[in-house]
């Protein structure tokens, strides 16, 4: 069942995932299209989530949505101070964010990037209660990435440490996700989520309007939502994963379909990224453990593989029990 309604409010909206978007202006929501896609929201119960340009949205468009309660998506360089997500896409930009208490940063980024700067994040950590790393070429991953990642994860799970001995709670997507989930906890475009573009046509999610290939508009708010084999975007249809335990992991839908041509099976680069995430998050749990850092101790299994697809048999043989 649907929950949210994402907004895009004009063609170079911020990307807040994998997903590129290389428009520098495009076209903003007509401001009807905006007032039907709240509607819409209303009528289906659905938290609306609204993606912001970098430039100033006209007042009527600010009043409107003033109007009713949703979910503010910025990027940094915004003529607006506040959202409950801001996204920041430059690293040189990172020093100069004014960081509130109460607001989620995402650090959208390329994996040479991260690993040569992911230090400059433990300040920004430091001052809000919530930082998210998202990596923009998943696709582009090597043996030698892998091995960097984990290292880096586990110089950040020092920072977690110590945050929890001062007696302060912060939460790193890449880390501490896997600690709170007891369930898979993905993306879920197209089950939990519909995508709203400026053209007044539903999307899985944002991505799917700015790459489609293969998929195109699922409905538009004049017609209605038709979302095309939706069954197909469901977890239980996805052997492996559904039998995974790396319940942090996007399983980007978007991904997927660049990647394999299937939207509901991961990619190689994918599933490794997710479990070295796995992995480093059981090692974080040891030592919390192991310091009695949380009143009820955190327990993740052992695994001896990275990519499930490689141990494949064993889930096979586990379902034809």
């Amino acid at each position: 069942m649907l929950k949210y309604l994402i907004i895009l409010l004009k063609d170079n909206a911020v990307s807040f995932c994998h997903y590129p978007n290389s428009e520098t202006e495009g076209q903003l929501m007509p401001l009807p299209v905006l007032k039907n896609a709240v509607l819409f929201a209303w009528k289906n119960n659905l938290k609306v989530q609204a993606v912001y340009p970098k430039e100033a949205l006209p007042d009527e468009y600010m009043e409107l949505l003033g109007q009713f309660s949703h979910y503010d998506i910025i990027p940094t360089g915004i003529q607006r101070a506040e959202g409950n997500v801001v996204v920041v896409d430059d690293w040189n930009m990172l020093e100069g964010v004014n960081a509130l208490p109460n607001t989620v940063y995402v650090m959208r980024t390329r994996r040479e990037d991260f690993f040569a700067r992911y230090v400059l994040l433990k300040p920004l950590l430091d001052k809000v209660p919530r930082v998210n790393v998202i990596f923009a070429d998943v696709s582009l991953f090597t043996n030698e990435d892998f091995k960097l990642y984990s290292e880096a994860l586990h110089e950040i799970s020092k920072w977690i440490i110590m945050y929890l001995k001062n007696g302060t709670e912060r939460q790193f997507n890449l880390l501490t996700d896997r600690l709170l989930f007891s369930k898979m906890h993905n993306c879920n475009a197209g089950i939990d989520s519909i995508t709203i573009a400026p053209d007044g046509n539903f999307y899985l999610c944002p991505a799917f309007y700015y790459q489609a290939q293969g998929y195109g508009n699922e409905g538009n708010v004049k017609d209605g939502l038709h979302i095309r084999n939706r069954q197909l975007l469901d977890l239980k249809h996805a052997q492996l994963c559904r039998n995974c335990d790396a319940f942090q992991c996007k399983r980007c839908i978007w991904l997927n379909y660049e990647m394999t041509l299937d939207v509901n099976t991961p990619s190689h680069e994918q599933c490794v990224i997710a479990h070295i995430e796995r992995n480093a998050s059981r090692q974080l749990a040891e030592s919390i453990n192991k310091q009695k850092l949380l009143r009820i101790p955190i327990n993740i299994q052992e695994i001896d593989y990275l990519d499930p697809f490689d141990v494949r048999e064993r889930w096979e043989t586990k379902e034809d029990l």
